[in-house]
């Protein structure tokens, strides 16, 4: 029986998965499910591969625990989800992580993935009865068909779009602003049955005016929703040297490294966030802008 989803076994279907999580020109979502210490799923492939079905997200299974370290090494902390969780891997987007902690989880998985998806085909289990000579699709009615899905989609993600409010004007000060908006974008980013497990840290600061850039982003909820992702420890970092290739590793006033997250994976001109530890251990936000910006 053909599966909804693909189980990566060897070395050879690993690496194809790392060049495909990390290929700038894909288009469509990816959903990693990684098992846990005992090579038991946190969630069934088989289940969410058919919720998903029908639509162009593709669902990989990594039976062997180890593998999940392996392919966070090979996607340089792109694809990093471990233990039984899933992560969901949108074009030009950084890692949605998702935890098994309750009945609703799956729910939450299936919906995230979604957010992004085009309708392929209808999922259609059961044998299809023998169409009369003349009522045969031909290709202008499934074009038409295919195109009428993507404009009820597009449809529904502006309508759940729509009633994101912009509170920058409510603030005098865009630290505070900054502040209730990294702590909204936790709340959607994390699901509810993984909160407890998975809260902001109790401080972190920013330099003058960092606030105010963020404010100026043109993608300003993707930009404040990784910040949400450094203090979670779930972004896409790497050092930030000081030169090119090959440079020593930038060191920030407090001793420690000054680390860069690219806001959007695969996206040339994706805003970076530089940001280092103080002496307690805190985050500090640097700055923040476009390559050329920050280089």
């Amino acid at each position: 029986m053909e599966m909804d989803y693909s189980t990566i076994r060897d070395d050879g279907a690993l690496m194809n998965l790392a060049a495909k999580v990390v290929d700038p020109d894909r288009r469509n979502t990816l959903v990693i499910l990684s098992a846990d210490r005992y090579g038991r799923p946190g969630f069934d492939p088989a289940d969410i591969g058919g919720a998903l079905a029908g639509t162009d997200v593709d669902v990989y299974w990594l039976p062997d625990p180890p593998a999940a370290n392996r392919l966070d090494g090979l996607t340089d902390g792109v694809a990093c989800m471990y233990n039984g969780a899933a992560a969901i891997l949108h074009a030009g987007q950084g890692a949605i992580i998702v935890l098994d902690k309750g009945p609703t989880s799956p729910d939450y998985l299936i919906g995230r993935a979604m957010a992004h998806a085009t309708f392929m085909r209808r999922p259609d289990p059961k044998p299809a009865p023998a169409a009369d000579a003349g009522d045969r699709p031909d290709g202008r009615r499934l074009r038409a068909e295919n195109k009428r899905l993507k404009g009820e989609l597009k449809r529904l993600r502006a309508a759940s779009s729509a009633d994101v409010e912009d509170l920058r004007p409510l603030f005098d000060d865009p630290d505070d602003w900054l502040d209730l908006e990294i702590r909204l974008a936790w709340a959607r980013l994390i699901p509810a049955e993984g909160k407890r497990a998975n809260r902001l840290p109790a401080r972190w600061t920013m330099t003058p005016g960092f606030a105010a850039t963020i404010a100026s982003s043109p993608r300003r909820a993707k930009t404040v929703e990784t910040c949400a992702r450094i203090l979670l420890g779930l972004d896409a970092r790497h050092p930030y040297r000081n030169g090119p290739n090959g440079s020593p590793n930038m060191i920030g006033d407090w001793g420690n490294p000054v680390w860069r997250t690219i806001v959007q994976q695969g996206m040339p001109d994706s805003w970076r966030i530089h940001w280092t530890r103080d002496g307690a251990g805190n985050v500090v936000f640097l700055a923040a802008g476009g390559h050329d910006a920050l280089i």
